[in-house]
């Protein structure tokens, strides 16, 4: 099982969050203030080969959002969330999270957004 660092992770319980990469951007609201585990995938936990941006967990909730941040060329960003599901799922299962998961792409219009709500 991957193990996921203390560094790699960052809790909160904002109404109103995003995560970003470059141009593209998610915003999620969590109008019930739900703990957020806010898990830096890419270049934190998974260092090497397919993997996605970030993994959300939702703690009270047993959500697990996983989220691709992409410019352009959706079919490898939705290779690169099943890779980091395939990855992940056990640390997911293990804490009892459902799965769900995400992706933001930019389109041309200048800015993307996707706004989730976590209920």
């Amino acid at each position: 099982m991957t193990v996921i660092e203390a560094e790699c992770v960052v809790r909160h319980t904002k109404k109103l969050f995003n995560v970003q990469e470059q141009k593209s951007k998610v915003i999620f609201h969590n109008p019930n203030q739900h703990e957020v585990q806010e898990i830096t995938v890419d270049g934190c936990v998974v260092t090497e080969g397919e993997r996605c941006d970030y993994l959300l967990l939702v703690d009270d909730a047993d959500v697990s959002v996983f989220v691709e941040l992409k410019g352009s060329d959706v079919k490898h960003a939705l290779e690169q969330l099943e890779e980091t599901h395939k990855q992940l799922r056990d640390h997911c299962k293990t804490n009892n999270f459902g799965l769900s998961a995400r992706y933001a792409a930019r389109s041309r219009v200048r800015r993307f957004r996707y706004a989730h709500s976590i209920s």
